[in-house]
């Protein structure tokens, strides 16, 4: 960057002509780019300077602080000896304000000033290369964002920096005590404004954040449209909790800059919240490249992309790179996220049919547990367990059962008695499961969903009243929105009222599918219990179209966590009693064939293997061979 002459000569006519004799000469170098005067004017703008602010040393050096991409800034002055001019250029580290090299030429007149600039040129040409290479970069990158204050933007830059790529609680404070500071600085610093407005919420403050969402708000037509749109975003989104106006604001930022992290990040999450799953993959993959060392960035992307895509092929790269990083402080620190990463070979397996080789996966990440700290215990066994439920072997999915927390055992012990099919062992452990510190049960879906079941009707009203209070609000608008009025259809059947039972299970369950993205355990419980209405009014075309698009979710059976993947077997034997009920023996047959092949490592006492050698025994006695 060629900053402004000092021109000491008096004479007019060296204003601003040496700047740009210098710079038409060192654009022949091979070791130099001279920075182009609109990148200039954007960083004034920045700073609120006007455009034709002069490029004096201490500007000049701001401006290459705040770019963040020029190495080095060149100052000259011109001195008049009787009619001898010297000229003279100093080679500036803008990171530290120091000359790291100067030099001088003399001229004879007005005539030859022009000779001697090329005389400089030529020398500083010959220096550059060495001398660039001894310029250590900023070590802190500037943010571009709207402040006159080079302290404040400092400050701010610090706190970004500090929040980047994860923001914890203890983050959080320490980003919101330099915020303030920056704040202090400039008051009117608008992106200051609203990351301080999220620091301050994200440790529980949310009142003490307030007047810096609306001041950040007022403030936001004073910046670039790429603050703007991320304060607009923000604003609407934490402030006000309208999730379709933040998805707008955001939208238009990401659409304008691809590269802006946060606000592709926040867009995925508020799409995650609506439940447009399909919708946020494509930003988590790009937050994945943005950051292909983070392993939370890279797990997110793997685990969208298993869930969208018909084939989790797609996901394969992200899994490989997220394992690779899943080092043991990562572990620790996301044991969920760990186990999902670790099982994938596994579900990869079992989706393609491989029940030898997902078996060997899961064995294998079942030895691992002992040499695993508690917490991570916890996380793995329930992992490991419902994948053994999976492929039927109840005993082996009781044992990594014991590995989670006392608190939740017996809701996963319910599990194994459902797929046993004994009634009475899975009201027992229901009774008790899940039981909270305030003496209650934790409000659960799937839980609620089995106390209907296990005819505990008021025990899953009154769980159905504190999950409406949790979840459907607007401000907390996710696709467990769907999963609420499911449970409800269930508990209407059960109490006699099936018209509305119809109703809130046939909205729900489309409303799922319509979302795209991963299906739930709930979603083929329901459909399940929809699908066994049906059958009972006789009306068994609906009952086998309900069955058949939960059938077609085994991909999302396959990749989501939880139990889906047993649910998916229960809905697929469910399909072949009412293709057989419709006379349609062979695709009967051809999904019970399927279903066997899955469960040939069951345990006898398996619900859905008795069922199906049941149905073989009887079809035998009935063939006339």
């Amino acid at each position: 960057l060629i900053a402004s002459f000092d021109n000491r000569t008096g004479e007019p006519l060296f204003d601003g002509t040496l700047e740009y004799a210098l710079e038409r000469e060192l654009s022949n170098s091979r070791y130099v780019n001279v920075v182009p005067r609109p990148r200039i004017d954007d960083a004034l703008q920045l700073m609120r300077r006007s455009l034709d602010t002069a490029l004096t040393p201490t500007v000049a050096r701001e401006v290459a602080l705040r770019d963040g991409g020029i190495r080095a800034v060149l100052t000259g002055r011109v001195e008049k000896l009787d009619s001898t001019y010297v000229l003279s250029v100093a080679l500036m580290n803008p990171s530290e304000g120091i000359t790291v090299a100067s030099f001088s030429e003399d001229a004879q007149g007005q005539q030859n000033v022009v000779l001697a600039v090329r005389r400089l040129s030529n020398r500083l040409r010959e220096t550059l290369g060495e001398k660039l290479a001894l310029i250590r970069e900023n070590e802190q990158k500037l943010e571009k964002v709207t402040t006159p204050s080079l302290r404040a933007l400092q400050l701010y830059s610090q706190a970004v920096a500090l929040l980047d790529p994860v923001v914890t609680k203890s983050k959080s404070g320490m980003a919101a005590e330099l915020l303030q500071q920056a704040v202090a600085a400039d008051p009117d610093f608008a992106s200051a404004r609203i990351w301080l407005a999220h620091c301050i919420q994200n440790i529980g403050k949310k009142n003490e954040a307030a007047p810096h969402y609306q001041r950040a708000f007022e403030l936001a037509d004073t910046t670039t449209d790429r603050e703007r749109y991320f304060i607009l975003g923000s604003y609407y989104w934490r402030y006000l909790e309208d999730n379709d106006k933040a998805a707008q604001a955001f939208e238009v930022l990401v659409q304008l800059y691809p590269d802006h992290f946060w606000g592709t990040q926040k867009l995925a999450t508020i799409y995650g919240q609506q439940g447009r799953w399909e919708e946020a993959v494509p930003y988590r993959v790009r937050l994945a490249d943005f950051r292909p060392n983070d392993f939370g960035a890279n797990f997110r992307a793997a685990f969208g992309l298993a869930g969208a895509a018909d084939n989790p092929v797609a996901a394969q790269a992200y899994v490989e790179r997220a394992r690779a990083l899943a080092s043991p402080e990562i572990i620790k620190r996301f044991p969920a996220e760990a186990a999902w990463m670790e099982s994938f070979p596994a579900r990869e397996h079992w989706l393609r049919g491989d029940v030898a080789q997902a078996m060997s996966e899961v064995t294998r990440v079942a030895q691992t547990m002992k040499s695993r700290t508690p917490r991570e215990r916890q996380w793995f066994g329930s992992m490991v367990g419902t994948l053994y439920l999976r492929l039927g072997k109840l005993k082996a999915a009781e044992e990594a059962f014991q590995n989670v927390r006392p608190s939740d055992l017996n809701f996963y012990l319910a599990w194994v008695a459902f797929a046993r099919g004994d009634g009475r062992a899975f009201r027992e452990k229901l009774v008790t499961a899940r039981i909270g510190r305030d003496g209650v049960p934790v409000p659960n879906f799937t839980l609620a969903s089995f106390l209907v079941r296990a005819g505990l009707l008021v025990e899953a009203e009154n769980m159905l009243l504190r999950l409406e209070k949790k979840f459907m609000s607007p401000a907390r608008s996710t696709d467990r929105k769907y999963h609420l009025p499911v449970v409800r259809g269930e508990l209407a059947l059960t109490q006699g009222r099936t018209a509305e039972a119809f109703w809130l299970l046939q909205d729900a369950l489309e409303g799922q599918r319509r979302r795209g993205g991963f299906a739930s355990t709930i979603f083929f419980l329901g459909s399940e219990s929809l699908a066994h209405a049906w059958e009972q009014q006789g009306n068994f075309s609906k009952a086998l179209k309900v069955l058949e698009e939960a059938s077609q979710e085994k991909t999302s059976a396959a990749m989501f966590w939880g139990s889906s993947g047993y649910c998916w077997l229960r809905v697929q034997a469910q399909l072949a009693q009412v293709y057989r009920k419709l006379g349609r023996e062979q695709e009967a047959q051809e999904i019970e064939a399927e279903l066997l092949k899955l469960l040939a490592y069951a345990d006898p006492d398996h619900h859905i293997l008795r069922q199906l050698r049941a149905t073989q025994a009887l079809a035998a006695a009935q063939s006339p061979n």
